[in-house]
């Protein structure tokens, strides 16, 4: 671009080589700014300059938190002085949210981000890997992508496969135990095990998933001080869900019991008698084989019949086909 010493309008005022030099410089910044070397000999710099902002203008790098992403300009771009309604920002979110989130460009003021409805996020709605895009409306972003199509996966999720091993990202269900690299964890010690064991930790009491020398002050202070968490117990087991259904004992998740076979009790028989044999019969010598009898008729004293049976527990397991689960990390 040329700088132009001076100009006169159509009307005779005159402009001057500051004013002129100001619009150019503006022209230059927007072209750099664009990634753009200056070329005197390319006329179309300021339209590429356009079209490198309406394509990627909106993305921002996110360098935030679980709950705040703060979102900041790549490279020499400049974002908006203001936020505009209908202003679309796009980002790869490097956390997972935790809960309700704000979002924030640069300095400009923080706003909520809400679901479609108007409700503050869920955990797990912004997914850390995934590029979010924002929609303003007036008063706060609107979640309007948040990069999912229906077939990802959050952490703590389980499937159900007759794979024999678990794929990146997942660990198999066998009763085991998880922890950072230095935990000893049987299933798996590695630091990737984090959000999982937090997430064990905070939903399942200490009776079903126990953690290695007693749950400490908090999810983190255990995982970083190297102890181990238990998986879910679910092998050779039928999966059950959790609550309290009508007319059925509340369970909780992550709760386990039950037997394959059981051994009756005496108290656990129906009520029933033995009678003696009919009124006016007496006996002089034994009653029947492996009984024993004493007295007879109707004057006969603690009738008592021998043992039968075997005392050997019986199957009550319902009929079940068995499959690998894998956990989601």
């Amino acid at each position: 671009m040329k700088q132009i010493p001076a100009k006169v309008d159509n009307v005779g005022d005159t402009f001057n080589a500051a004013e002129i030099n100001s619009t150019t410089f503006e022209l230059q910044n927007a072209v750099t700014d664009s990634g753009q070397p200056l070329s005197e000999g390319d006329l179309f710099q300021t339209s590429k300059a356009m079209a490198v902002y309406a394509g990627a203008g909106d993305f921002y790098l996110d360098t935030g938190t679980a709950t705040a992403y703060q979102l900041g300009v790549i490279g020499a771009k400049k974002y908006p002085p203001v936020y505009q309604e209908g202003q679309r920002v796009r980002f790869i979110a490097t956390n997972t949210n935790t809960g309700a989130a704000t979002a924030r460009i640069d300095t400009l003021p923080v706003k909520d981000i809400k679901d479609g409805n108007g409700g503050d996020l869920i955990e797990g709605e912004i997914l850390v890997g995934k590029q979010i895009e924002l929609v303003y409306n007036g008063t706060y972003f609107i979640l309007s992508d948040n990069g999912i199509s229906g077939s990802e996966f959050l952490t703590g999720d389980v499937k159900i496969t007759v794979r024999p091993t678990a794929p990146p990202g997942w660990v198999i269900m066998n009763d085991g135990t998880i922890g950072d690299a230095l935990s000893g964890g049987t299933t798996r010690a590695n630091d990737d095990t984090e959000d999982l064991f937090i997430l064990l930790w905070g939903q399942i009491p200490d009776s079903w998933c126990p953690v290695s020398g007693g749950r400490g002050a908090s999810a983190a202070a255990d995982f970083t001080a190297h102890k181990t968490i238990t998986l879910l117990r679910t092998l050779g087991r039928a999966i059950a869900c959790a609550g309290s259904g009508a007319g059925l004992t509340p369970r909780v998740v992550g709760e386990y019991l039950g037997e394959e076979a059981h051994q009756q009790s005496v108290a656990e028989l129906a009520m029933h008698t033995h009678p003696p044999l009919p009124p006016n019969t007496n006996f002089t010598g034994g009653g029947p084989v492996g009984s024993n009898w004493s007295g007879g008729g109707n004057g006969m004293s603690s009738p008592t019949t021998g043992n039968r049976g075997e005392n050997t527990p019986f199957n009550i397991m319902q009929p079940s086909t068995f499959f690998n689960l894998f956990i989601k990390l």
